[in-house]
């Protein structure tokens, strides 16, 4: 492949041969002995530019910087012989290079990175230009194939509140940046897996940690990225849906739990079970609270459940047709574990506590509309009414300090993108109590959209070696064969024989003392 190579050296020497050895390969290569010359060279169109450092009327990293704002497509490697490390890690860490190629170069190797670079240059001039079609409409994000971000336009950045550069190089799927469920994380790549488009409500969390909850669409650009365009929106902007009564209408009620009652035994539910859920109608108190709990649930459940609304703070749950069997008591605990991570309402960030009821439908349509709103009566009754402020203004919550929860998880992906693990946080191991918590919700949730075991990987680089072997004890070994634990080879050498798998972390930056330490089968 050919492209247009601007090549920058104050050294004559340096230059042709940059030059030569370039053309000898086919590249349109042009050598420029300072940043001036450089710069005014600007107005036409490169593929890659390579850069030395340390030039006569500016510094490689200031050059390219200027070329990442004024030609953001050209692929950019600086070559130097002589230059702090930290210094090239920053430039990589903010986008500002491509590729760093240390002097004396490889004839071989520079051309393979040229090459790459106009493949890659190619990429970013489609991604930029896609960046310029939402810059005004919508924010939007491009991400490559590993959901890592590599551009956010400026809408984007001004809804969450950062520069572009605190979040580049993040993965969306981040606990720090997103709020998304396993579940939904899982949906939206088998959707993009089979070349769909994924709409749905997302999660973002703002520097304060705030929620700023958003409509999403994502959909793939070529093989290599994917752009998540998004329709900020406040609860106050949902419209009630169709049919959704409001809490403290007695008759409203009436009328849907009649009506749920007339389709079940219409449908030859009778004797089959269904699932009531009663929210305190304090926290869940109109229809865009109601939503947001449905779409949170409906992430966990089966998929044949039909969530039908009786009253803002009451849900009921039934299998979408009257022969298929139902495991309610996975269900409730699918449901308790994903309404523990903290919902958006009323543009604050809380949890609910449902109460579960399971009743089986009756043979007679006045008894099961009888049952219904015995139910819904009594949660009204048993439970203090808001207030008028407390409907207009939700109790305030501390955003700043939100703990670290114990539902958090790193997701771990094969190369063909697919989920194969999750890496449990570091609280999870702090207590038995914490991981039997830790490991039922994932369990659960794991199960609902997987038919292989869950594997999970704990990262143990800073835990007492001792504590991590007493946790393990308390472990079944089905539990124990699908852990992974990570771990320094210092720490290895002074453990008692683990019954279970290690993975260690090796610096290749550091030397290794020599024998100090071997693997076994």
């Amino acid at each position: 492949m050919t492209g247009r190579v601007m090549l920058i050296d104050d050294d004559p020497a340096t230059l042709h041969t940059l030059v030569y050895v370039l053309r000898q390969e086919g590249f349109d290569a042009h050598g420029f002995p300072n940043a001036t010359q450089a710069r005014q060279a600007l107005q036409e169109s490169w593929d890659v530019v390579v850069c030395d450092h340390h030039l006569s009327d500016d510094t490689g990293i200031d050059l390219c910087q200027h070329f990442q704002t004024s030609s953001p497509s050209t692929f950019r490697i600086l070559l130097s012989g002589g230059i702090e490390q930290h210094l090239v890690e920053q430039a990589v860490r903010h986008g500002t290079i491509h590729r760093f190629i240390a002097k004396p170069w490889n004839n071989a190797f520079l051309k393979r990175c040229v090459q790459e670079g106009c493949h890659q240059s190619q990429l970013l001039d489609t991604v930029h230009r896609l960046k310029n079609v939402v810059r005004n409409e919508h924010p939007a994000i491009i991400t490559d194939s590993n959901w890592i971000i590599r551009m956010a336009n400026q809408r984007f950045c001004e809804f969450i509140g950062v520069e572009e550069s605190q979040i580049f190089g993040c993965n969306l799927f981040a606990p720090t940046l997103s709020g998304t469920l396993l579940s939904q994380e899982s949906d939206i790549n088998h959707r993009i897996e089979a070349n769909d488009t994924w709409l749905g409500d997302f999660t973002f969390f703002n520097q304060e940690r705030l929620a700023m909850t958003t409509k999403m669409a994502v959909t793939t650009i070529g093989t290599e990225h994917r752009i998540c365009c998004c329709l900020p929106r406040t609860d106050s902007s949902l419209q009630q849906p169709p049919g959704l009564p409001e809490s403290g209408h007695d008759h409203s009620q009436a009328s849907h739990a009649e009506q749920l009652a007339n389709r079940l035994i219409a449908n030859r539910y009778q004797g089959q079970e269904m699932l009531l859920l009663s929210f305190s109608p304090s926290e869940i108190s109109d229809a865009s609270a109601s939503q947001a709990c449905m779409a949170r649930i409906r992430l966990a459940i089966d998929t044949r459940l039909v969530i039908h609304p009786l009253a803002p703070h009451i849900l009921a749950l039934y299998a979408n047709q009257s022969e298929t069997r139902i495991d309610w008591e996975v269900q409730e605990s699918a449901i308790l574990a994903t309404l523990q991570t903290p919902l958006s309402l009323y543009n604050r960030i809380r949890t609910v506590d449902p109460d579960c009821l399971r009743i089986g439908v009756p043979d007679s349509v006045t008894e099961l509309t009888r049952i219904l709103c015995g139910h819904v009566s009594t949660a009204i009754t048993h439970a203090k009414p808001p207030s008028v402020e407390a409907q207009v203004q939700a109790p305030v919550v501390n955003q700043r300090s939100l703990p670290v929860r114990e539902d958090t998880v790193l997701p771990v992906f094969n190369q063909q993108n697919s989920l194969i693990a999750l890496q449990a946080p570091g609280l999870a191991m702090e207590s038995d109590e914490h991981w039997q918590r830790w490991y039922s919700t994932m369990s659960t949730a794991w199960r609902q959209h997987h038919n292989t075991a869950l594997k999970i990987l704990i990262d143990c680089q800073n835990s007492d070696p001792r504590t991590l072997v007493k946790r393990l004890g308390t472990l079944t070994p089905e539990i124990r064969q699908n852990l992974w634990w990570i771990l320094e080879p210092q720490a290895f050498t002074k453990m008692e024989p683990l019954d279970g798998n290690v993975i260690l972390t090796i610096n290749p930056s550091l030397e290794q003392e020599t024998n100090a330490w071997t693997l076994g089968e």
